[in-house]
């Protein structure tokens, strides 16, 4: 599924990266969906949980050339936490704009998909 609506949200984000065809986990216990790809590893992905307080996890040191594309974006995350007593992994993110942070992703409404919305 991708944005029916319009507003972007969580749910809506996930499905339409689904949907474009990026990298999926959806073990019992933990479900998410690469942010792009090619990925040989897992350096930016967003969690389905909805109730996840930071559902977006980047690792820095292996997408550079990514992050370099999305950093203009962090006025949309807020910076929560780092793994706990280990090296470092991942830089967890919350999502305070889920609309911008579609557009940063690329992500085209189901309109858009069709090609059926308008173009400026």
């Amino acid at each position: 599924m991708t944005n029916l609506s319009g507003s972007w949200n969580q749910e809506k984000v996930y499905s339409a990266l689904v949907d474009r065809g990026e990298r999926t986990k959806k073990s019992p216990l933990q479900r998410y969906v690469q942010l792009y790809h090619p990925q040989s590893q897992n350096t930016a992905i967003l969690y389905r949980d909805i109730g996840m307080e930071a559902p977006v996890h980047i690792n820095h040191r292996r997408c550079d050339d990514y992050w370099e594309k999305i950093k203009r974006c962090l006025p949309f995350f807020t910076w929560v936490s780092r793994d706990r007593g280990k090296q470092t992994v991942f830089d967890k993110y919350s999502v305070d704009d889920w609309d911008a942070f579609a557009k940063a992703l690329n992500l085209k409404s189901v309109k858009q998909r069709n090609g059926s919305a308008k173009t400026s």
